[in-house]
């Protein structure tokens, strides 16, 4: 994969996995809380690069040492367990309600 695709692609999926999720809800709330905006969009910048940057050292770091398509498969079944998780939490939820 070239350089230029995979920035390409890492923005996209990245892009597209943040969109309403929490760091979305709790910038936009220090937002609305009347606050400097440019400092609102710079920390939540900083905290972003900051997670990015650990998340890319470990995947880094333990791709040295597993093999990649274990790497993949336990990846996919922790995504899997994570949506199941919270796909029964919010059942459970509802429910209760």
């Amino acid at each position: 994969m070239t350089r230029l695709k995979l920035l390409f692609s890492t923005f996209a999926v990245v892009f597209l996995a943040e969109l309403g999720d929490k760091t979305q809800i709790a910038s936009f709330s220090l937002a609305a809380e009347g606050g400097n905006v440019l400092s609102v969009v710079v920390g939540a910048c900083l905290a972003l690069t900051a997670a990015a940057l650990v998340a890319v050292i470990a995947g880094h770091l333990i791709a040295r040492f597993v093999p990649r398509k274990a790497l993949k498969i336990v990846s996919g079944l922790l995504f899997l367990a994570t949506g199941a998780y919270l796909l029964v939490s919010l059942i459970v939820k509802l429910a209760s309600a």
